[in-house]
């Protein structure tokens, strides 16, 4: 298990935002992870410009160092998430904004997710 937050100094809007974590989800990925990866967004607009191929957005960057940052792994996919089912990557975000700081740990979670992590895991849809 990975989980790691990121304080945001600037950002746009929420797509932004998003992109900046899938980027950020993906290279730690990358550093960190063997096994098949699975990066689940509930920003539709992300995940189609993740899937799709060209976004002529202003996110077109960060999309376009997303997708580049994907071609390390022999096995990964993104699926879009209802917002309902994306709350351990919101308690992360909570947390980065209240503390002011930013972190990764390995084969741990902070307490306030853990048991988001149990529910999501244990989750049957």
């Amino acid at each position: 298990m990975l989980t790691a937050w990121k304080v945001i100094m600037r950002c746009s809007d929420a797509a932004e935002a998003e992109a900046m974590a899938c980027l950020e989800g993906l290279q730690l990925a990358a550093q960190h992870c063997q096994a098949p990866v699975i990066l689940e967004s509930d920003c539709a607009r992300v995940v189609r410009a993740l899937t799709s191929g060209e976004d002529r957005s202003e996110l077109n960057f960060l999309l376009m160092e997303a997708k580049e940052q994907t071609q390390v792994f022999s096995d990964w996919r993104i699926t879009q998430v209802k917002r309902e089912r994306n709350l351990v990557a919101d308690g992360l975000a909570h947390l980065a904004r209240r503390t002011a700081h930013s972190a990764v740990w390995l084969g741990a979670a902070p307490a306030c997710v853990q048991s988001l992590i149990a529910n999501d895991c244990n989750s049957s849809d």
